[in-house]
């Protein structure tokens, strides 16, 4: 009796994709237009958008299409607006980060505990993973400074002087 059982929770689990996957053979298989349903099933889904590369991707975006952000749903909190906001929000961070160190600390002296002891224990792994990164982030941004250069951009109705041209031979 035992052996049926388990017989058919087998057999439950196991013939149904069998079956797909066959009657998935004879239909033409078309993985660019799978690909694609598959990314609208996801733009419909996800609570949250991540703004496209370009703006002239998200300007021209159909309605429907994997841009456009679902109704109800606020647009993902992507980078901050400035940098001066992004400073500020790693600031807030670390008073956060130093704040729980020393609450955790405290608990464990107060208390004792040893799982106290281990909160207390990640969060300063967390901070110091945060103040490392905060400092790499730092170095990057020095090192960008210092090393890029930008082109000088053409106006838009083309250089201000007319351009000598040479050519040789006669």
């Amino acid at each position: 009796m035992v052996l049926v059982f388990l017989a058919a929770m087998w057999a439950a689990v196991l013939v149904p994709p069998y079956l797909r996957n066959r009657g998935e053979i004879g239909r033409r298989r078309d993985p660019v237009g799978t690909f694609r349903n598959q990314l609208n099933t996801l733009g419909r889904t996800s609570p949250a958008m991540i703004s496209p590369a370009t703006s002239l991707a998200s300007a021209r975006a159909p309605h429907g299409s994997v841009y456009d952000v679902p109704s109800g749903f606020a647009r993902s909190s992507g980078p901050p607006a400035s940098p001066a906001a992004a400073e500020r929000r790693r600031r807030e961070v670390v008073r956060f980060l130093v704040a729980a160190v020393a609450v955790t600390f405290l608990g464990w002296v107060v208390t004792g505990s040893a799982v106290v002891g281990a909160v207390h224990v990640v969060v300063d792994a967390a901070f110091l993973v945060y103040a490392g990164l905060v400092l790499r982030h730092r170095r990057n941004a020095v090192e960008r400074i210092e090393k890029v250069r930008y082109l000088h951009s053409v106006p838009a109705g083309g250089p201000t002087r007319p351009l000598l041209v040479r050519t040789s031979g006669g």
